[in-house]
């Protein structure tokens, strides 16, 4: 059966790694990582602009409404990562990929991953995250 996996948490404790080892498990499944959405708006505008979150906002349900209604998706397992932090924000784009789930009628699995603090910045400052660039200013 079909369902909607969400994996969150900081920066660097491996969502991805722990979505791709998940994706060679689940028969049918595809990972949606959280960086197709942050990397496709920070080539629009930059992170710091205002218009900034009202742009992932938009993408986020853009992809969300075609991942839950469109043909081509159903029976599909999906595996969304995203890096949240607990605010009303943070709710709300938890929220949106909940009522995914639903317009789909798939079962919803939130898992919040964590690492302890020496080994994430190991990895935050280590190669091959995931093979991509930051995009947040300042950052790696």
């Amino acid at each position: 059966m079909a369902t909607y996996i969400y994996i969150n948490g900081y920066p660097a404790v491996g969502k991805l790694t722990v979505a791709k080892e998940l994706e060679k498990r689940i028969p049918r499944s595809k990972v949606y990582d959280n960086h197709l959405m942050i990397d496709g708006v920070a080539a629009l505008v930059e992170r710091s602009s205002p218009h900034y979150q009202d742009l992932r906002t938009a993408a986020r349900r853009f992809f969300l409404d075609i991942i839950s209604t469109h043909d081509v998706t159903d029976g599909v397992t999906w595996i969304f990562t995203d890096s949240r932090e607990k605010s009303a924000e943070a709710a709300a784009a938890a929220q949106d990929y909940k009522d995914a789930a639903a317009r789909r009628n798939v079962p919803f699995v939130s898992v919040i991953l964590h690492c302890d603090a020496q080994e994430n910045e190991r990895r935050i400052l280590g190669e091959g995250r995931g093979g991509r660039t930051n995009t947040k200013p300042g950052r790696m």
